[in-house]
Order: structure tokens, then sequence, then C-alpha cells
């Protein structure tokens, strides 16, 4: 299994305090593959170099955290690029950004999101 992590999941790495892989491990019961869209780390490079405090910050650790994954080049941008990858692949889709989720939800995209701030839950779509 494939699954396609966004801008937002990874910086709640620092902003909740999460360690995703551990919740990764804990909702999927099979095997899995991290995957990293190109457009996620130009985000988060722009966030890092344009916010500062708790975004910058947030933003720093999660492209640390990127370095570990799979980094994906895409065609297109935001979350076009997540849609079109999802598709493409046949992956699931770890955000919490609620119009990505409606959009991939429409389409029946598998999607594994945050709850209450603290731990991830697959997304019944």
């Amino acid at each position: 299994m494939k699954i396609i992590v966004d801008t937002n999941m990874l910086m709640a790495i620092e902003q909740f305090d999460i360690d995703l892989v551990s919740e990764l491990d804990r909702v999927v019961d099979t095997s899995y593959e991290v995957i990293i869209p190109q457009t996620v780390i130009k985000e988060l490079k722009n966030i890092y170099k344009s916010s500062e405090g708790r975004d910058s910050r947030a933003a720093k650790i999660a492209l640390e955290f990127a370095k570990r994954f799979n980094v994906i080049e895409t065609s297109e941008k935001g979350d076009k690029a997540i849609e079109h990858l999802a598709n493409e692949l046949n992956s699931v889709v770890a955000t919490n950004d609620k119009e990505l989720i409606k959009n991939l939800s429409s389409r029946s995209i598998p999607i594994i999101r945050l709850r209450q701030g603290s731990h991830l839950e697959k997304f019944k779509n």
C-alpha cells in the first residue's frame, strides 16, 4: 500500500506532537510505503522561508522528516498533484485539509486524517 502524505499532515508532527510513523503503523494493517509529492516539499520550503515561529519550526521539522521517504515529482501543483498521484498510484492520502478530504471523498480515494489533534484514523468515505 502507498500512502501519500500532504503538507499539513507533515506539519502536524510538530504542531500536535504526533509520531506519524507510529500512528500510521497503528491504523494501517498492512505494509506500506510513504510517498511525498515534490509539490509538498516546495510548499514546506516556502512556509519555512516565509514564516516565523511555530509554523517555520513545523515546516523545518517536516522537511527533515520527509527526507526519510520517497519524494515523487509531479506535473501538477498543490492539491491537484495529490489527487492525480492518488489516482495514478491507487493510494491512500494522509491529510487533514478539509477541501482535499472533500475532493478525495467524492472520488472514493481512501483517507487517513488527524482526529482531536492526538491520533490518526481512517476516514470513511
